[in-house]
């Protein structure tokens, strides 16, 4: 999962195209994007970031997943009403598909990418907290 900059975050959200991130951008037009907020300091974090990479093999890669350390993007944090951490959100382009506050054993998490992205689901039943 690519840990984005700030500028590489409105990038992505805004769909200008950037050849040194990393991303093929192409699908990004049609696919949602997951952003996990996070710190280093969030100990849930890692573990919600294991499941994360098991979520989107499962769904065949049919969303983007980032992650951006709210340490270093202040201005998110006020921007997207970030209090608790891990808080994920689910944008199509710049449009807030949905959003998702904390981590216990991804089902919430599992529900909210459910809803909005077509693919397999069985990662719960292969996922050991």
């Amino acid at each position: 999962m690519r840990d984005l900059s700030l500028d590489d975050f409105y990038k992505l959200i805004n769909h200008n195209q950037d050849e040194n991130m990393g991303f093929n951008m192409a699908p990004i037009y049609h696919d949602p994007v997951l952003i996990e907020f996070w710190s280093p300091l969030c100990t849930v974090c890692d573990k919600a970031e294991v499941f994360l990479e098991k979520l989107q093999k499962s769904y065949k890669s049919k969303f983007v997943v980032a992650k951006i350390n709210i340490d270093n993007a202040n201005e998110l944090i006020e921007k997207y009403s970030i209090a608790k951490l891990p808080t994920f959100i689910l944008f199509k382009g710049s449009d807030i598909l949905t959003r998702c506050v904390g981590f216990k054993e991804g089902l919430e998490l599992e529900k909210l990418i459910r809803n909005h992205v077509k693919g397999e689901q069985n990662v719960l039943q292969n996922h050991n907290p």
